[in-house]
């Protein structure tokens, strides 16, 4: 999963690099800047799953740019949008929501006040970690170990993955269950540097993830939608 995140907060930005080699966080791929031009970049190239923007300043129009990014998202993207104040300023908050109404067309953005929720971040990006289809019945992860056991239409599934890589890959199928998923958001989720990597690394894992399938299971678990991408489901 990759997630960007945008302030200039020291305290946000120290909370978050403490939590990078902790449970879950040492799956993740997040990118923390404190320029809007760099974020803006950054979401012109990789393909995130959770943004997260500081929205302090007052010359709100600088924003812009990202929201034209942001609203080229495809409806029913992935995607998820979080628009955070550090400061108690509901009236830059008011003006926000209303220029946001008109801007965004396939992206509803979320709200909140850090200076009221001192973890929003991190509690929502451990809840979307742990998010799943309701057709996935048991979901237990062990992260050291790199197990999984699925419960999916009352059939079991324990799953021992040794590659670090791969059980990247894997988790990111099952939290996007049942969806199309194609080589580029695969490889930006589960990839620290996705630029200088090809698609050849995430074939390699999902070769890999289908023969551990294949041991338990006759079903194809991996369904290839050629010039598409692959989805995860049964």
């Amino acid at each position: 999963m990759r997630i960007l995140i945008y302030t200039k907060n020291k305290e946000i930005t120290e909370s978050l690099f403490k939590k990078s080699n902790q449970d879950i966080f040492v799956f993740l791929n997040i990118d923390i800047v404190n320029d809007l031009e760099e974020a803006r970049y950054l979401l012109d190239i990789r393909s995130y799953n959770e943004v997260f923007l500081d929205f302090n300043e007052k010359n709100y129009k600088r924003y812009f740019n990202l929201f034209k990014i942001l609203n080229t998202l495809p409806s029913g993207s992935p995607c998820n949008i979080s628009l955070f104040l550090t400061k108690d300023n509901s009236n830059l908050l008011s003006i926000f929501k209303s220029h946001a109404t008109k801007i965004y067309k396939n992206v509803k953005p979320q709200y909140a006040m850090i200076s009221e929720e001192k973890d929003f971040i991190i509690n929502k990006i451990q809840k979307r970690f742990f998010e799943i289809p309701e057709i996935i019945e048991k979901y237990e992860i062990d992260l050291k170990k790199r197990t999984v056991n699925l419960l999916i239409n009352n059939e079991p599934f324990s799953i021992h993955i040794k590659s670090k890589r791969d059980f990247h890959v894997l988790i990111f199928f099952i939290q996007n269950y049942g969806e199309v998923l194609n080589i580029s958001t695969i490889i930006s989720a589960t990839v620290k540097e996705p630029e200088i990597k090809n698609s050849s690394t995430i074939e390699s894992a999902i070769s890999a993830i289908r023969k551990i399938f294949e041991k338990i299971t006759s079903k194809e678990i991996i369904v290839s939608h050629k010039k598409v991408g692959y989805r995860f489901a049964l």
